[in-house]
Protein backbone atom coordinates (compact mmCIF):
# COMPACT_ATOMS: atom_id res chain seq x y z
CA UNK A 1 0.00 0.00 0.00
CA UNK A 2 1.69 3.46 -0.83
CA UNK A 3 2.20 5.26 2.33
CA UNK A 4 -0.38 8.30 3.21
CA UNK A 5 0.59 11.34 5.17
CA UNK A 6 -1.14 11.59 8.42
CA UNK A 7 -1.25 15.67 7.93
CA UNK A 8 -2.65 15.37 4.77
CA UNK A 9 -5.55 13.15 5.67
CA UNK A 10 -6.04 14.82 8.78
CA UNK A 11 -6.47 17.98 6.29
CA UNK A 12 -8.27 15.94 3.58
CA UNK A 13 -10.74 14.53 6.42
CA UNK A 14 -11.14 18.20 7.53
CA UNK A 15 -12.13 19.15 4.38
CA UNK A 16 -14.72 16.45 3.77
CA UNK A 17 -16.48 17.50 7.01
CA UNK A 18 -16.55 21.50 6.07
CA UNK A 19 -17.48 20.45 2.62
CA UNK A 20 -20.77 18.19 4.34
CA UNK A 21 -21.59 21.21 6.62
CA UNK A 22 -25.06 22.93 5.95
CA UNK A 23 -25.41 26.21 7.62
CA UNK A 24 -28.61 26.86 9.46
CA UNK A 25 -30.44 29.44 11.81
CA UNK A 26 -30.34 29.65 14.81
CA UNK A 27 -33.61 28.86 16.43
CA UNK A 28 -33.77 32.02 19.30
CA UNK A 29 -31.28 34.70 17.96
CA UNK A 30 -31.92 34.04 14.07
CA UNK A 31 -28.14 34.19 13.27
CA UNK A 32 -26.76 32.19 10.91
CA UNK A 33 -24.22 29.27 12.45
CA UNK A 34 -22.80 25.79 11.71
CA UNK A 35 -23.89 23.26 14.14
CA UNK A 36 -21.41 21.71 15.91
CA UNK A 37 -20.95 18.57 17.82
CA UNK A 38 -23.77 19.81 20.50
CA UNK A 39 -25.24 22.82 19.32
CA UNK A 40 -26.97 21.27 16.27
CA UNK A 41 -30.30 24.16 17.25
CA UNK A 42 -28.66 26.99 18.35
CA UNK A 43 -25.53 29.30 17.41
CA UNK A 44 -22.67 28.90 19.79
CA UNK A 45 -23.01 32.31 21.59
CA UNK A 46 -26.93 30.84 23.05
CA UNK A 47 -25.97 27.39 23.85
CA UNK A 48 -22.92 29.31 25.79
CA UNK A 49 -26.26 31.13 27.32
CA UNK A 50 -27.77 27.69 28.50
CA UNK A 51 -24.45 26.68 30.31
CA UNK A 52 -23.87 29.87 32.13
CA UNK A 53 -27.31 31.08 33.21
CA UNK A 54 -28.50 27.14 33.70
CA UNK A 55 -31.72 27.46 31.29
CA UNK A 56 -32.47 26.42 27.80
CA UNK A 57 -34.37 27.77 25.11
CA UNK A 58 -37.88 25.57 23.88
CA UNK A 59 -38.45 25.43 20.83
CA UNK A 60 -41.94 25.52 20.90
CA UNK A 61 -43.26 27.98 23.19
CA UNK A 62 -40.32 30.12 21.91
CA UNK A 63 -39.24 31.19 25.76
CA UNK A 64 -36.13 30.29 27.33
CA UNK A 65 -37.24 28.64 30.94
CA UNK A 66 -35.19 26.67 33.49
CA UNK A 67 -33.18 23.23 32.86
CA UNK A 68 -35.49 21.53 35.36
CA UNK A 69 -38.50 22.34 32.63
CA UNK A 70 -36.73 20.09 30.24
CA UNK A 71 -36.33 16.17 29.99
CA UNK A 72 -33.25 14.69 28.65
CA UNK A 73 -31.93 15.78 25.16
CA UNK A 74 -35.10 17.49 24.42
CA UNK A 75 -35.60 20.53 23.02
CA UNK A 76 -39.03 21.71 23.95
CA UNK A 77 -39.99 22.40 27.30
CA UNK A 78 -42.60 19.44 29.59
CA UNK A 79 -45.44 21.81 28.81
CA UNK A 80 -45.46 22.43 25.13
CA UNK A 81 -44.29 18.46 24.57
CA UNK A 82 -47.32 17.39 26.92
CA UNK A 83 -49.56 19.41 24.48
CA UNK A 84 -47.51 18.02 21.81
CA UNK A 85 -48.16 14.51 22.47
CA UNK A 86 -52.07 15.39 23.69
CA UNK A 87 -52.94 16.94 20.50
CA UNK A 88 -51.02 14.43 18.32
CA UNK A 89 -53.29 11.55 19.88
CA UNK A 90 -56.38 13.47 18.79
CA UNK A 91 -55.23 14.00 15.44
CA UNK A 92 -54.36 10.22 15.28
CA UNK A 93 -56.81 8.46 17.32
CA UNK A 94 -57.70 5.83 14.67
CA UNK A 95 -54.52 4.72 14.04
CA UNK A 96 -53.57 4.68 17.31
CA UNK A 97 -56.08 2.81 18.30
CA UNK A 98 -55.27 -0.18 15.95
CA UNK A 99 -51.97 -0.25 16.35
CA UNK A 100 -52.44 -0.47 20.32
CA UNK A 101 -55.08 -3.41 19.35
CA UNK A 102 -53.07 -5.52 16.96
CA UNK A 103 -49.96 -5.37 19.50
CA UNK A 104 -52.36 -6.60 22.31
CA UNK A 105 -53.31 -9.42 19.96
CA UNK A 106 -49.93 -10.66 19.37
CA UNK A 107 -48.92 -10.01 22.71
CA UNK A 108 -51.85 -11.81 24.75
CA UNK A 109 -49.71 -13.94 26.86
CA UNK A 110 -47.16 -11.50 27.89
CA UNK A 111 -49.98 -8.78 29.13
CA UNK A 112 -51.59 -11.95 31.29
CA UNK A 113 -48.49 -12.47 32.40
CA UNK A 114 -47.67 -9.22 33.89
CA UNK A 115 -51.09 -8.80 35.03
CA UNK A 116 -50.76 -11.32 37.28
CA UNK A 117 -47.39 -10.56 38.25
CA UNK A 118 -48.48 -7.06 38.99
CA UNK A 119 -51.76 -7.98 41.18
CA UNK A 120 -49.76 -10.58 43.08
CA UNK A 121 -47.25 -8.05 44.08
CA UNK A 122 -49.68 -4.88 44.64
CA UNK A 123 -52.92 -6.32 46.41
CA UNK A 124 -53.38 -3.34 48.55
CA UNK A 125 -53.28 -1.16 45.26
CA UNK A 126 -55.19 -3.08 43.13
CA UNK A 127 -58.06 -2.88 46.30
CA UNK A 128 -58.10 0.58 46.15
CA UNK A 129 -58.02 0.82 42.82
CA UNK A 130 -60.83 -1.15 42.76
CA UNK A 131 -62.83 0.94 45.14
CA UNK A 132 -61.91 4.01 43.60
CA UNK A 133 -63.27 2.68 40.54
CA UNK A 134 -66.92 1.17 41.95
CA UNK A 135 -67.09 4.79 44.08
CA UNK A 136 -66.29 6.79 40.60
CA UNK A 137 -68.76 4.48 38.79
CA UNK A 138 -71.75 3.63 41.63
CA UNK A 139 -74.61 3.24 39.57
CA UNK A 140 -72.75 1.50 36.58
CA UNK A 141 -71.26 -1.13 38.65
CA UNK A 142 -74.11 -1.38 40.86
CA UNK A 143 -76.61 -1.92 37.85
CA UNK A 144 -73.76 -4.65 36.41
CA UNK A 145 -74.60 -6.29 39.81
CA UNK A 146 -78.10 -6.54 39.19
CA UNK A 147 -77.33 -7.85 35.68
CA UNK A 148 -74.47 -10.60 36.68
CA UNK A 149 -76.76 -11.41 39.66
CA UNK A 150 -80.12 -12.08 37.07
CA UNK A 151 -77.95 -14.36 34.48
CA UNK A 152 -76.99 -16.27 38.07
CA UNK A 153 -80.41 -16.65 38.84
CA UNK A 154 -81.69 -17.18 35.37
CA UNK A 155 -78.83 -20.42 34.87
CA UNK A 156 -79.01 -22.05 38.42
CA UNK A 157 -82.00 -21.15 40.08
CA UNK A 158 -81.35 -23.09 43.39
CA UNK A 159 -77.51 -22.06 43.59
CA UNK A 160 -78.82 -18.76 43.79
CA UNK A 161 -81.27 -19.30 45.88
CA UNK A 162 -78.57 -21.08 48.43
CA UNK A 163 -76.14 -18.28 47.80
CA UNK A 164 -78.62 -15.84 48.79
CA UNK A 165 -79.70 -17.22 52.29
CA UNK A 166 -76.35 -18.33 53.24
CA UNK A 167 -74.83 -14.49 52.54
CA UNK A 168 -78.19 -12.69 54.22
CA UNK A 169 -77.02 -14.85 57.38
CA UNK A 170 -73.95 -13.74 57.26
CA UNK A 171 -74.87 -10.23 56.52
CA UNK A 172 -77.67 -9.25 58.33
CA UNK A 173 -77.33 -5.50 58.65
CA UNK A 174 -76.58 -5.18 55.12
CA UNK A 175 -79.67 -7.29 54.45
CA UNK A 176 -82.08 -5.42 56.51
CA UNK A 177 -80.64 -2.35 55.13
CA UNK A 178 -81.50 -3.65 51.29
CA UNK A 179 -84.39 -4.73 52.36
CA UNK A 180 -85.64 -0.94 53.70
CA UNK A 181 -84.34 0.57 49.97
CA UNK A 182 -86.61 -2.02 48.12
CA UNK A 183 -89.33 -1.63 50.56
CA UNK A 184 -88.79 2.36 49.67
CA UNK A 185 -88.78 2.23 46.20
CA UNK A 186 -91.77 0.11 45.97
CA UNK A 187 -93.72 3.09 48.06
CA UNK A 188 -92.45 5.86 45.70
CA UNK A 189 -90.83 7.32 48.99
CA UNK A 190 -88.08 9.45 48.90
CA UNK A 191 -84.95 7.81 49.87
CA UNK A 192 -82.49 10.69 52.11
CA UNK A 193 -80.14 7.98 53.37
CA UNK A 194 -78.26 4.39 53.20
CA UNK A 195 -79.75 3.78 57.10
CA UNK A 196 -77.74 1.39 58.92
CA UNK A 197 -79.65 -0.32 61.64
CA UNK A 198 -76.41 -0.76 64.06
CA UNK A 199 -76.50 3.10 63.95
CA UNK A 200 -79.95 3.54 65.43
CA UNK A 201 -79.79 0.86 67.80
CA UNK A 202 -76.60 2.74 68.99
CA UNK A 203 -78.51 6.42 68.92
CA UNK A 204 -81.63 4.85 70.67
CA UNK A 205 -79.09 3.12 73.19
CA UNK A 206 -80.99 -0.34 72.24
CA UNK A 207 -84.15 0.70 73.84
CA UNK A 208 -87.51 0.35 72.09
CA UNK A 209 -89.13 3.20 71.09
CA UNK A 210 -92.69 1.84 71.47
CA UNK A 211 -92.84 -0.03 74.25
CA UNK A 212 -89.64 1.22 76.20
CA UNK A 213 -88.43 -1.74 77.00
CA UNK A 214 -84.40 -3.07 76.03
CA UNK A 215 -83.81 -4.57 73.05
CA UNK A 216 -81.58 -7.82 73.10
CA UNK A 217 -78.45 -7.23 70.62
CA UNK A 218 -77.63 -11.08 70.81
CA UNK A 219 -81.51 -12.01 69.45
CA UNK A 220 -82.17 -13.27 66.01
CA UNK A 221 -85.15 -13.39 63.30
CA UNK A 222 -87.78 -15.07 64.62
CA UNK A 223 -87.49 -14.01 67.63
CA UNK A 224 -90.39 -11.59 68.31
CA UNK A 225 -87.86 -9.57 70.49
CA UNK A 226 -84.88 -8.96 67.70
CA UNK A 227 -83.65 -5.79 66.21
CA UNK A 228 -86.03 -3.85 63.99
CA UNK A 229 -86.00 -0.53 62.63
CA UNK A 230 -89.63 0.92 62.25
CA UNK A 231 -90.53 3.97 60.30
CA UNK A 232 -92.53 6.58 62.57
CA UNK A 233 -94.15 7.65 59.49
CA UNK A 234 -94.61 4.67 57.02
CA UNK A 235 -93.19 4.64 53.92
CA UNK A 236 -96.58 4.13 52.27
CA UNK A 237 -98.05 7.05 53.93
CA UNK A 238 -95.31 9.40 52.28
CA UNK A 239 -92.36 8.44 55.61
CA UNK A 240 -89.11 9.11 54.25
CA UNK A 241 -86.06 6.76 54.12
CA UNK A 242 -84.07 8.36 56.61
CA UNK A 243 -82.43 8.31 59.83
CA UNK A 244 -84.77 11.16 61.13
CA UNK A 245 -87.59 8.71 59.93
CA UNK A 246 -86.28 5.55 61.79
CA UNK A 247 -86.42 4.31 65.43
CA UNK A 248 -85.30 1.04 67.36
CA UNK A 249 -87.84 -1.43 68.38
CA UNK A 250 -89.08 -4.69 69.15
CA UNK A 251 -90.15 -7.16 65.73
CA UNK A 252 -93.48 -7.69 67.61
CA UNK A 253 -93.90 -4.12 68.47
CA UNK A 254 -93.19 -2.89 65.27
CA UNK A 255 -95.54 -5.31 64.26
CA UNK A 256 -98.01 -4.30 65.97
CA UNK A 257 -97.85 -0.77 64.86
CA UNK A 258 -97.74 -1.92 61.43
CA UNK A 259 -98.90 1.54 59.17
CA UNK A 260 -100.37 3.69 61.68
CA UNK A 261 -98.34 7.23 62.42
CA UNK A 262 -98.30 8.47 65.97
CA UNK A 263 -100.85 10.79 66.24
CA UNK A 264 -103.36 7.90 64.64
CA UNK A 265 -101.72 5.40 67.64
CA UNK A 266 -102.20 7.80 70.41
CA UNK A 267 -105.86 8.82 69.68
CA UNK A 268 -106.92 4.81 69.06
CA UNK A 269 -105.84 4.62 72.54
CA UNK A 270 -107.40 7.00 73.66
Amino acid sequence: MPYKDPAVARAKARENRLRRRVEKTCVECGAAFYPGQHNKIQCLTCWNLNESTLTKFCTGCKQRKPLGDFASGESSCRACRKAYNRQHRQNNSDRLHAQKKAYYETHKEQYAAYGRYWNAAHVEQRRYNERKNRLAHLERERARGREKAARRAARDPDRSRVQSRRWRAEHPDRAHAIDARKRAVRSAAPIVDRVNRMVVADRDCWTCQICGEPIDPTLTYPDPGYLNIDHIVPLSRGGEHSYANCQATHAQCNAVKHDKIPVEETTHGG
